[in-house]
């Protein structure tokens, strides 16, 4: 679901939004999914614009 949103940037077919609510998925969730989107497509914009490193500072190697 959360790349059907992402995909068609916010514009959910109701059939698809219908089987979410079925599987036992409710108003919370939804909204809880399309802050992660959203927080995700913020992230990705700010890494995109800057090249800020992923991890600051660098992480160490785990090898």
């Amino acid at each position: 679901m959360a790349k059907y949103i992402a995909e068609n940037q916010g514009q959910v077919d109701p059939v698809l939004l219908c089987d979410f609510f079925e599987a036992g998925y409710n108003e919370d969730a939804l909204i809880e999914l399309i802050g992660l989107v959203a927080l995700r497509t913020f992230t990705n914009y700010v890494y995109a614009v800057t090249g800020v490193p992923l991890d600051f500072p660098e992480a160490i190697s785990l090898k």
